[in-house]
C-alpha cells in the first residue's frame, strides 16, 4: 500500500515516541478507556455513516476478509476464496466454528441474509444508509448464493477490482450482525448490537458511554482485555486533559495547537497516522447563485487555501489543490483548482451578474477540532471579494444532515477518506450523481460515464487514465473548494501496548491483543 511520508510529521511523531512507563507490568484483565468525538446515532453498521459510530462497530463485528496495517489482505471470516476469469463470481470459504456473541452459528446463511436485508429498500423513517457501499456497491451486486454451510458465493453484475478491500473495512453488508438478533430487534437493532468480533456489546448511556465486554468464545481465543469502555468526549480540548491527567487510554481528533503539548508529556504517546483524506469546501451545486459555474470558480479563487491549510493545520496536513489525495492509482498532480486569485473572483462574479457580489450560508462542524477556525479564515477570504456570509456553527451530525437537507445555497466544510487505496471509493463517493455522500449534488453526465468505465476496467493503466481525465474534469467545473490532506492525530498512554491504528484510525486487530499494565 502506498502511503504518504510528509517528513516534518513523521520525524516528530518519531521522536514522541518511547519506551513504556518504567516499571509496567504487563497482564491481561483492566478496562480500556478510549474517547469518542460524539454520541452515535446507531450502532447498525447498514445505517452508520459516521466514524464515531463505525469505531465501536469495528471491534463487535467482522468481515470475509481483514487488512494488515500495510493494506495485506488476509482471511478472517473466510478463510480462502476464488475469483472467475472474468472477474464477477467470487466463492469464500467460510472459518468453522465461528459463532455470533447471542451463540447463534455465523455460517453461509448468515452472510446471505446480511447482504439481502441491505438490498431491499431502505425503510422508511430516521436514520441514514450508509453512502458507500449501501448505495453503491450493492448495485452492482447481482445475487448472493450460500452454496451449503460454509460455502458463499457473490456474483457481480460486472467486475470490481477493489472488492477484497472494500470487505476488509467492514462496512455495511460486509460487518456481519447475528440474522436473529435483528429478527428479534428489528429497527432497534442498532441499540443492542450482536456480531462475531473479539469483543461484544454489555451497555449504551446515551451521550456517555458505550461499554464493550471480552468475547470469551472469540474463535481466534479471547482478547487480552477484559473490557472497552468508549468515552463520549465532544471537546477535543477535554480529550486532552483527560488523557494527559490518565482518565483516558487513547484519544484521536484533536487541535493541531495540543501537538506540542501531547509530544512533553512523559506518560502519553504521540500517533500520528497517515491517510488517504482529502478535506473540502462543498458547494450546493444545484441551487442558485451556485448553478453557474463562474460562481463556484469565484469561490475558489477568493480562498487562500496554501496560506490557510499551513497556518491553521501547524504543519499536520498538506494543501490539497484538486479532488484526490496523492498516493492513490491514477493521482495527477496536474489536475489543478482555480488559484488564489482575489481580482479573478471579482471578475467573475460581475461576468455571472453579480459585481455586488451576494449572501450566502457557510456551515462548518464545530465539534470537529479545528473546523471552526477554518469556516472563520474562508468567510474572511470570501468577505473581501463581496460574498457576505452566514456563519452556521453545527454542533453534532445531526444538525449538519438537518442543514444540508435544507434547500438553501450553502456552502460547508467536509471531507473524506478512501475506505481503501483505490480512487474509486473518492472519486465515485463524491461525484457520481446518485452516490448518497455527494452531498453538493455535483451532476455530470460525462463524469459519471467516466467513473463506471473505471471501476468496470481490469485493466490498471486504463483505469489510471480514466481517473486523470475525471480530475481534470471536476477541477474545471469547480463543484468544491479542495482544502487539505490531513494527517489523523491519535495519542494513547504509555500505559497501554500493541495499539496499532490503520489508516481509518481504527485498531487493526480490534483491540483483541492490547493489554495495559499493573
Amino acid at each position: 500500500m502506498t502511503r504518504f511520508r510528509w517528513g516534518l510529521l513523521a520525524l516528530l511523531a518519531t521522536l514522541a515516541s518511547g519506551l513504556p512507563v518504567p516499571g509496567s507490568v504487563w497482564a491481561e484483565g483492566g478496562t480500556l478507556l478510549y474517547a469518542l468525538d460524539s454520541n452515535p446515532r446507531t450502532l447498525d453498521p447498514a445505517k452508520s455513516d459516521i466514524s464515531t459510530a463505525n469505531i465501536v462497530i469495528w471491534h463487535l463485528t467482522e468481515s470475509l476478509v481483514a487488512a494488515d496495517a500495510d493494506g495485506t489482505i488476509r482471511p478472517a471470516l473466510a478463510t480462502a476464496w476464488t475469483v472467475s476469469d472474468d472477474g464477477r463470481t467470487w466463492t469464500f470459504r467460510l472459518r468453522e466454528g465461528v459463532r455470533f456473541h447471542d451463540g447463534t452459528p455465523f455460517d453461509a446463511g448468515a452472510v446471505r441474509f446480511n447482504f439481502l436485508r441491505q438490498m431491499a429498500p431502505a425503510p422508511p423513517g430516521p436514520g441514514k444508509t450508509l453512502p458507500y457501499l449501501y448505495g453503491e456497491f450493492l448495485e452492482i451486486l447481482d445475487r448472493v448464493e450460500a452454496l451449503d454451510a460454509r460455502t458463499v458465493r457473490l456474483v457481480l453484475k460486472h467486475p470490481y477490482g477493489p472488492l477484497l478491500n472494500t470487505m476488509a473495512n467492514n462496512y455495511g453488508p460486509m460487518a456481519f450482525v447475528s440474522p436473529a438478533a435483528y429478527r428479534q430487534e428489528g429497527e432497534a437493532y442498532g441499540k443492542r448490537p450482536v456480531g462475531t468480533g473479539p469483543f461484544k456489546f454489555e451497555r449504551w448511556v446515551e451521550k456517555q458511554e458505550i461499554v464493550l465486554g471480552a468475547n470469551r468464545d472469540y474463535w481466534a481465543g479471547p482478547p487480552r482485555l477484559e473490557r472497552v469502555t468508549f468515552v463520549i468526549v465532544p471537546d477535543a480540548g477535554e480529550r486532552v486533559r483527560q488523557l494527559l491527567d490518565g482518565g483516558l487510554h487513547v484519544i484521536t481528533d484533536f487541535g493541531p495547537h495540543d501537538v506540542e503539548r501531547i509530544m512533553a508529556a512523559a506518560a502519553v504517546e504521540f500517533l500520528p497516522v497517515a491517510r488517504p483524506r482529502i478535506e473540502y469546501l462543498g458547494i450546493s451545486n444545484h441551487l442558485k447563485p451556485y448553478t453557474d459555474p463562474r460562481v463556484r470558480r469565484a469561490v475558489a479563487h477568493a480562498i487562500n487555501v496554501d496560506r490557510t491549510v499551513l497556518y491553521l493545520t501547524r504543519g499536520t496536513a498538506i494543501p490539497a489543490h484538486g479532488p484526490m489525495p496523492p498516493g492513490l492509482t491514477g493521482y495527477d498532480s496536474a489536475a489543478r483548482q482555480a488559484p488564489y486569485d482575489p481580482a479573478r473572483a471579482r471578475a467573475l462574479l460581475a461576468e455571472a451578474g453579480l459585481p455586488q457580489g451576494f449572501r450566502t450560508s457557510l456551515m462548518t462542524y464545530a465539534f470537529i477540532p479545528g473546523r471552526l477556525e477554518l469556516g472563520r479564515a474562508i468567510q474572511a477570504d470570501l468577505e473581501k471579494v463581496g460574498i457576505q456570509v452566514d456563519f452556521i456553527p453545527a454542533r453534532n451530525w445531526d444538525e449538519v444532515y438537518a442543514v444540508l437537507e435544507r434547500d438553501t445555497p450553502l456552502l460547508f466544510t467536509d471531507g473524506w477518506t478512501a475506505d481503501f487505496m483505490d480512487p474509486d471509493n473518492v472519486l465515485f463517493t463524491l461525484f457520481y450523481s446518485r452516490s448518497p455522500s455527494n452531498y453538493t449534488k455535483y451532476r455530470s453526465p460525462e463524469v459519471d460515464a467516466l467513473l463506471l468505465r473505471a471501476r468496470k476496467s481490469t485493466r490498471e493503466a486504463e483505469r489510471a487514465a480514466t481517473y486523470q481525465e475525471i480530475q481534470r474534469r471536476v477541477v474545471a467545473e469547480a463543484p468544491s473548494v479542495f482544502l487539505s490532506h490531513p494527517y489523523v492525530l491519535a495519542a494513547h498512554a504509555k500505559s497501554i501496548r500493541g495499539l496499532a491504528l490503520n489508516m481509518l484510525k481504527r485498531p487493526v486487530d480490534r483491540l483483541w491483543a492490547v493489554e495495559l499494565s499493573r
